[in-house]
């Protein structure tokens, strides 16, 4: 004798959400199920570590899939939450979830509990009602067992609107439920706090809509970020998923990769809302994220930004972190040769030609996104850096030898060296070239190497370029005064001092003012160099000479090799 049974129509017609088919049916009572089990593990926050939560493929035979949800407890505990069974013999797809009891209250359009609950996927409190619907109108059979009821979801005409909706036959839950040829037999023994969800599907169909859920099929080749998770296998590319359960394929989109997010806006059709730039950033931070944490990916990764169209790197140039970068920069050398040179494949042919002539290298054109992140990395130049390093390189090949100076103007310099040494302790003589320019160009830093202009060293032109001693002075220092202030300008992220301009006049006063006191308590090499006519003592300044020597046969070698590799 079967139990007293209640019907409850619910407000939604059978043409409700039509382009809803078995597959979004099937989503909303698996993500149902997968959401049971989470807030089980909410519920019991101090008992289970979320890491140790299993879904696990017990048995998969010619008869039968199941898969049990587990979680260790602290005192290493196993405790089952859940199982997911699928029948090949009866075509029949059974979701059981320990302690999760449902009232009639969630039959309501609208009502759930969810929210409250964290990482859960559904939100609308109406999935699981338009689930079924899009089920029953495929002929599927859909019913539940919770509480202290029993649920078959039916498409049954409305008298009152003539209509057919979506109809929950409501029957006490009791033990002779074998008997009830509407309810088929659960396979599992179930206590009252359980739900047991049965729905009728095909077997070709579930083996295709299985993939779908990555807690049941995860992926063999993954990255987890903050963000979501990088999906690497193959046939996972250009899939986008929220929360482990599959919402669209962007593959026409030129979306490369798979990723699941841990967050993302969908709608109730499990759309995603986003701007599909916002959607860009994301995989593009997830990128490079995952690049840090698995750098033997940085060949497939170079592969995806050197792709122009490819949206998984859309934006990496925003996110790339210069230890990225540098892995970037590795894969650049290899493909192309360590003495290849970037440009922005936007640069005219004109001006490309000239920088290949000018600079001798190798040109590599490359999209704007792959060049910035060589930028950051620190090895490569900007077009116009190497430009004006390749000019001052050429510079250097009409350097007027120190040997071919007088002695007036040796002096001038070591006494310049001496003075930018009371400030910079580490400067050396040697570190100098003296080079002959256009026009009154000041110092310049290549390298290791420090070129002053001629110029400077012309008392005369000193004179010219802004006066600082007294008319009619004899011996005067506005070259040592002039050239120490440049010099220091050029050192000065190397020294700890804060403070100053650059051609600051008043500096450079101050500066004259300090060389002559400096001048009255200088050691001997200071003396000699005041002396009229008297060259410097060659003893003094043998370590330098020595020192600028090998500089020299090291920049000798290092061109020698620069020519036989270019």
């Amino acid at each position: 004798m079967g139990s007293k049974r209640t019907l409850i129509p619910l407000s939604l017609t059978r043409h409700y959400a039509p382009n809803w088919d078995v597959w979004e049916g099937l989503r909303e009572m698996v993500q149902n199920w997968h959401d049971g089990i989470l807030q089980v593990y909410d519920q019991e926050l101090i008992t289970f570590d979320r890491e140790n939560l299993k879904y696990m493929l017990k048995k998969d035979d010619s008869a039968v899939v199941e898969y049990e949800v587990t979680a260790i407890d602290w005192d290493n505990r196993t405790t089952t939450l859940g199982w997911l069974h699928y029948s090949k013999v009866d075509n029949r797809l059974t979701l059981i979830n320990r302690n999760i009891g449902l009232h009639k209250k969630c039959l309501l359009l609208g009502y759930s509990k969810k929210p409250r609950c964290r990482d859960v996927i559904g939100q609308f409190g109406e999935g699981m009602k338009i689930g079924a619907l899009a089920l029953l109108r495929r002929g599927r059979l859909v019913t539940m067992e919770t509480s202290e009821d029993r649920w078959r979801f039916e498409l049954q005409e409305d008298e009152n609107f003539g209509e057919e909706v979506l109809t929950v036959v409501v029957s006490e839950r009791s033990s002779d439920v074998e008997s009830d040829i509407n309810f088929p037999k659960c396979p599992v023994k179930l206590e009252r706090a359980d739900t047991c969800t049965t729905i009728s599907i095909q077997q070709g169909e579930w083996q295709e809509h299985v993939k779908r859920f990555l807690f049941l099929a995860p992926a063999a080749n993954c990255v987890k970020t903050e963000l979501g998770t990088l999906l690497l296998d193959k046939d996972l590319q250009g899939q986008l998923y929220v929360k482990s359960v599959w919402v669209q394929d962007l593959r026409k989109d030129d979306l490369k990769t798979g990723v699941d997010f841990c967050q993302l806006e969908v709608d109730r059709d499990r759309h995603a809302v986003p701007h599909p730039s916002e959607i860009d950033h994301h995989v593009s931070s997830m990128w490079v994220r995952a690049l840090e944490r698995r750098p033997d990916l940085a060949g497939h990764y170079y592969m995806l930004v050197e792709d122009d169209k490819c949206r998984d790197v859309k934006y990496a140039n925003l996110y790339n972190t210069q230890s990225t970068a540098m892995l970037m920069a590795d894969q650049f050398a290899q493909r192309h040769g360590d003495t290849s040179f970037p440009v922005v494949n936007t640069m005219a042919l004109g001006e490309l030609q000239k920088v290949k002539d000018e600079l001798n290298k190798n040109i590599v054109s490359c999209n704007k996104t792959l060049y910035e992140i060589l930028q950051k990395s620190g090895r490569h130049l900007s077009v116009e850096e190497a430009l004006a390093d390749s000019r001052a390189t050429k510079k250097k090949k009409v350097a007027i030898n120190s040997p071919k100076l007088s002695d007036e103007q040796r002096d001038a310099l070591e006494h310049t060296v001496r003075l930018v040494q009371t400030a910079d302790p580490d400067f050396r003589s040697s570190w100098v070239d003296i080079i002959q320019t256009q026009q009154l160009e000041g110092p310049g830093w290549h390298g290791s190497r420090i070129d002053v202009p001629y110029w400077m060293l012309d008392l005369e032109m000193v004179h010219n370029f802004g006066r600082l001693c007294a008319q009619g002075t004899t011996k005067c220092m506005c070259r040592e005064v002039r050239l120490c202030h440049a010099l220091l300008e050029l050192r000065r992220p190397h020294i700890k001092r804060t403070g100053g301009r650059s051609n600051d006049p008043m500096m450079l006063f101050v500066l004259n003012k300090l060389a002559l006191q400096e001048c009255h308590r200088a050691p001997p090499f200071c003396t000699a160099s005041h002396q009229q006519g008297r060259p410097v003592d060659a003893v003094a300044t043998h370590k330098d000479c020595v020192d600028r020597e090998d500089q020299l046969q090291a920049r000798v070698i290092a061109l020698e090799v620069r020519l036989s590799t270019s």
